[in-house]
């Protein structure tokens, strides 16, 4: 008899663990508090038009975690890709390229960007060595401010930097990790698929959700998750507003914090709640949409 399997949350975490797991045999139930899917990865429809919940840019594409989840359950997720890849618009107006790994791409863009021409050899230097990324541990506790300015003190470079953290980790760089961002900027530039899924970002949970539903797994909408019911340490099911759901595995995609609640303090570690306590929020963004 196949393992019972409860997920919370329909995000693209719980959506991709809950259909690979269906899958592979599993009785999968994913259980999602709202009528529709997504989590913060979901779209919404208004007036004809289709839009994100968030402000999204998917860094590796199709060749990507979504993308290799997407090839695991033979799904239906499609990227678009162009070249150039993206229109840069505020301070400063040019075409982004795709590829950056030519040396006439960086210099092109260096110079887009308003780089002084004495520090363009400082900045291909400081290019090459985030493409390698080869100290990303090494650089796990250290700023990228403090990273970047190793190579330059140029005041373009350093906003472009902060803006590409923002958009990974929705931190300053005066905040985040560089090594992080040099794992996450490598990938990325090395690669050359960042991009955009057909249909919107909505698309990779809802892709992977269909894919579930193929597997045999079933998916509970517009149904809160009270408690996660734990006997002798071990997690035996999901109580909802509607519903018990027993369970030989529980998955949880609601949150760290969220999590500990549902399953009660007492049952995890003193030192493992007070790391969860001591998380904060990235920034928050007001984002406008129009058509």
């Amino acid at each position: 008899m196949a393992k019972k399997v409860v997920v919370i949350g329909s995000g693209v975490g719980g959506s991709a663990s809950a259909a690979l797991l269906a899958k592979e045999g599993y009785d999968v139930t994913l259980i999602e508090s709202h009528s529709f899917p997504g989590g913060r990865c979901t779209s919404i429809n208004r007036d004809g038009f289709i839009y994100d919940f968030g402000v999204h840019m998917f860094s590796r594409g199709d060749k990507g975690p979504h993308g290799e989840v997407n090839r695991k359950l033979n799904g239906n997720l499609k990227w678009i890709t162009k070249e150039p890849s993206c229109r840069i618009m505020g301070k400063m107006e040019f075409d982004f390229p795709l590829n950056i790994k030519p040396l006439a791409r960086q210099i092109y863009l260096a110079r887009k960007l308003g780089v002084k021409l004495k520090n363009l050899p400082a900045i291909f230097f400081l290019f090459r060595s985030m493409m390698k990324a080869k100290d990303v541990e090494k650089n796990d506790n250290l700023l990228l401010y403090d990273y970047i300015s190793r190579y330059t003190d140029d005041e373009n470079i350093h906003l472009f930097i902060n803006c590409i953290c923002q958009l990974y980790f929705a931190l300053s760089y005066l905040e985040s990790s560089a090594g992080e961002f040099l794992w996450s900027f490598s990938r990325m530039f090395t690669e050359s698929s960042f991009g955009y899924p057909k249909g919107s970002g909505g698309a990779i949970p809802g892709s992977f959700l269909s894919c579930l539903e193929k597997y045999g797994g079933k998916i509970k909408f517009g149904e809160t998750v009270q408690s996660v019911k734990i006997q002798n340490s071990i997690a035996e099911g999901v109580q909802t507003d509607k519903a018990f759901y027993p369970a030989d595995i529980v998955i949880s995609n609601c949150g760290i914090s969220r999590t500990i609640d549902l399953a009660g303090k007492k049952n995890f570690p003193d030192e493992y709640r007070k790391t969860a306590n001591n998380y904060t929020y990235s920034n928050a963004y007001v984002t406008i949409k129009y058509a």
